[in-house]
């Protein structure tokens, strides 16, 4: 009996008696199963275009079939489909189920229609930790434009948001491994590592005492005469000799980057490498390792690392200068080797609580273009741009130099310029030294510890009275010591440490009562001048050392100290003998000439600090009613909702009182004495609650004068969110070019200024490659 329904598959083949079919268009021969699976096949992959466009419908496992007549597309050619949803091109000749991968596969928007932004919006909301490399774009007032898109603040990508942060963080994670590890050691978190194997227990197998092998495969293609080709495998065994040799290497790495490491942390030159003591501790150390070149150092390592840490730092002040973040730079004027430099440093906020300072650039000066306004101003804008730097993002600029082009440049910019207050003050110091009564006083107190010197073999320590301290019971001490010229606190603690030793230095002398070689040298009168010189610059060495302990100095403490220093420590008394009088007339003008210009910018950032917002100074010239109002109604309402600011200020606690006072409490601990008059109600216009936040800050107790002024704001920020914003601005601006703790700790000062010039001897690359990887690589650790 016949069957119902022949398959078309028979017109394309005949039955041979064997048992077999054969094609009749290509003649291939195929064994009769039965059925005609194998046979449709071979149709529709050898044969596509011979086959009717009805045949893929004639059977039941036809969706292949279906599918292929469905998208097919005449341009493609006989094995591939177009996908009409996902605009994708597809195989069919061999897999039956792609129809159903494609039917599973998600569908997404193309990233077509691209959001035009001009800043980010971070969202103060979310709990993740990867929101502070993303937000939502909004426009130039910080309006949010869509939040169905998130942009990366390193790169500018942009994302479609699915109401989750797995995109986000596999962005960050593949595309800025430096951030996405930084914010896992900040929180804590491990970082995303591939899975070990356990370690099997060694007991659980029988030890067999052989040489460790590694086996390598070797491939060999084999061809044949009819061109056939085969790839044989072949084992080779490598003895423990290649293993060792593999250890051996990165051991010799890991030695190579920690002498690249005590290069970079102790600025030494990369010439260290060829010395004989270096050599000589190295080879004690690892006698089997090979030590690298200077050449390896200056031509590879450096370069690699300053470009692995300049990129870092880019992307991170490419972050904050998309969203409403300021700046302010630092501009070091220095000289070594009778060759003039100009240093940029970056300060910044970082998650508005940490202060961050970071070396760009060293320039050498052309001596030709030392005094020249334009040449200046063309390397600022060399230093913005390369850097991605909006000069309108940048609050203020620190300089520590007296060339006047330099102010200018900078000036012509109209950003507020800020004197560098370590610089300031040095100036005043060493031009005191200049004086002759001075000079030849710190000449003759060198010949005497030079004597001493001469004739004991050992340093000498002093000790005197604690200026700062209430009780006569706290002392200091120091070594006899000379002193460097150029660090004016090595000079004062030389006189300082003189003056303590007095009594002591006949013995040192090795000279009889009845003649006093000591009194050869200096006379009573002069004995006189260096203990006044001594009090009177001791307020100065106060701020210095103080302002050395702060970590940043910010420029909220230049007006307090200014004013402390001139209209109490520096005051002339009746008592005061000529020199006296010229050195607290001196320093007075001098300070007052230098801070004289940035007045109203000082008093807003110390308006804004916490700590010293009592002064008497702020409240004479209305600060808080006349420009923070005015600054706080430009800014508009915040993007956080104003919290209930009606409730009753809490009053600060009583302290124990110290037996010793701090620094800041010796040069400003009558400012923050002013009780505080009670708190008003809130109003309820945007207007009005700026007012009304203005009266509760400028009521409130002040802060601890040895709290960070940032903590306090953060803690704060509810309560003052419409001033908050404002005073981060204003704190991101310090006292100092250079961060405080490098450029006023003595000791730290002396070495690096020696290194410095020192280094200064090598090429202009290296001199920049290794003072950013100093500055920046000792910040951040072994990030780099």
């Amino acid at each position: 009996m016949s069957r119902r329904n022949k398959s078309i598959v028979w017109d394309y083949f005949s039955k041979d008696n064997d048992g077999t079919v054969q094609c009749t268009i290509c003649n291939a021969i195929y064994k009769n199963c039965g059925n005609t699976s194998n046979l449709r096949s071979h149709l529709l992959q050898k044969h596509p275009t011979d086959v009717p466009d009805h045949y893929a419908g004639t059977s039941k496992r036809s969706k292949k079939k279906k599918f292929k007549t469905e998208v097919e597309d005449p341009s493609y050619d006989n094995h591939n489909v177009l996908s009409e949803i996902l605009n994708e091109d597809y195989h069919y000749g061999t897999t039956p189920g792609i129809a159903t991968q494609h039917k599973s596969k998600k569908w997404e928007e193309p990233n077509t229609d691209r959001i035009v932004f001009e800043k980010v919006s971070i969202p103060t909301g979310m709990k993740s930790i990867y929101w502070k490399h993303f937000g939502f774009p909004a426009d130039g007032n910080g309006e949010i434009l869509s939040k169905q898109k998130v942009i990366c603040c390193l790169c500018s990508t942009q994302f479609s948001y699915a109401q989750n942060t797995t995109n986000i963080k596999k962005h960050l994670e593949r595309k800025h491994p430096i951030q996405y590890k930084e914010l896992h050691d900040r929180v804590g978190l491990p970082v995303d590592e591939p899975l070990v194997k356990r370690k099997k227990n060694k007991d659980e197998y029988q030890v067999v005492n052989v040489k460790p092998v590694i086996q390598e495969h070797y491939s060999i293609c084999v061809q044949g005469d009819q061109g056939e080709q085969a790839i044989i495998s072949i084992p080779q065994q490598i003895h423990h000799d290649a293993k060792k040799a593999t250890k051996k290497s990165a051991i010799s790495k890991s030695v190579e980057h920690l002498i690249f490491q005590f290069i970079v942390r102790d600025l030494e030159s990369p010439s260290v490498i060829n010395s004989a003591g270096f050599r000589h501790l190295m080879l004690s150390l690892s006698p089997k390792y090979d030590l690298p070149t200077e050449q390896t150092i200056i031509q590879e390592l450096v370069p690699k690392m300053y470009d692995t840490l300049k990129n870092a730092m880019y992307n991170d002040i490419t972050a904050i200068n998309m969203t409403d973040n300021v700046f302010s730079l630092g501009l070091e004027h220095w000289e070594a080797n009778d060759r003039e430099y100009i240093s940029y440093y970056i300060n910044y906020l970082q998650n508005e609580e940490n202060f961050a300072t970071r070396l760009l650039h060293t320039f050498l000066l052309d001596p030709d273009s030392l005094h020249n306004t334009f040449h200046h101003q063309e390397m600022f804008n060399i230093v913005c741009s390369s850097w991605n730097i909006k000069t309108s993002n940048i609050k203020a600029v620190i300089i520590s130099s007296d060339n006047t082009s330099l102010h200018q440049a900078v000036v012509n910019q109209e950003i507020p310029v800020i004197p560098c207050l370590d610089h300031t003050l040095s100036q005043i110091c060493l031009k005191a030294f200049e004086k002759p009564a001075i000079k030849k006083l710190i000449r003759k107190s060198r010949v005497i510890i030079s004597r001493i010197y001469n004739k004991n073999n050992f340093a000498l320590e002093v000790t005197f009275p604690d200026p700062n301290s209430e009780t006569e019971d706290d002392t200091l001490s120091t070594f006899l010591s000379l002193d460097n010229p150029y660090v004016w606190l090595s000079t004062l603690n030389m006189l300082e440490a003189l003056n303590a030793a007095r009594s002591k230095l006949n013995v040192l002398l090795e000279v009889g009562e009845e003649y006093s070689e000591v009194d050869e040298v200096l006379n009573e009168e002069e004995w006189t001048v260096l203990a006044r010189v001594v009090q009177i610059f001791n307020p100065i060495k106060v701020t210095v050392t103080t302002l050395s302990e702060e970590k940043p100095a910010r420029a909220s403490l230049i007006l307090p100290l200014y004013l402390q220093l001139v209209n109490y420590h520096l005051k002339i008394t009746p008592h005061d003998d000529p020199i006296s009088v010229k050195l607290k007339t001196d320093f007075v003008n001098f300070l007052t000439k230098k801070y004289a210009s940035v007045d109203s910018f000082l008093q807003i950032c110390t308006a804004l600090d916490p700590r010293v917002k009592k002064l008497p100074y702020i409240e004479q010239h209305d600060v808080f009613g006349g420009p923070i109002t005015q600054m706080l109604l430009a800014m508009g309402t915040p993007s956080t909702a104003v919290s209930e600011t009606n409730n009753k200020v809490a009053e600060q606690e009583p302290k124990k009182t110290p037996s010793r006072r701090s620094g800041m409490e010796f040069l400003l601990g009558n400012v923050t004495s002013t009780p505080s008059p009670p708190v008003n109600t809130s109003l309820p216009s945007h207007a009005e609650n700026i007012a009304h936040e203005i009266s509760q800050y400028s009521r409130c107790t002040p802060a601890s004068l040895n709290q960070c002024p940032l903590s306090w704001w953060r803690d704060e920020s509810n309560r003052f969110s419409n001033v908050y914003p404002l005073a981060l601005k204003y704190n991101c601006v310090p006292a100092t070019s250079v961060a405080s703790s490098k450029a006023m700790e003595m000791k730290a000062r002396c070495t690096y200024l020696e290194r410095r010039k020192l280094l200064s001897l090598n090429t202009q690359a290296v001199l920049n490659h290794l003072l950013f990887l100093h500055h920046n690589y000792t910040l951040q650790g072994d990030q780099i």
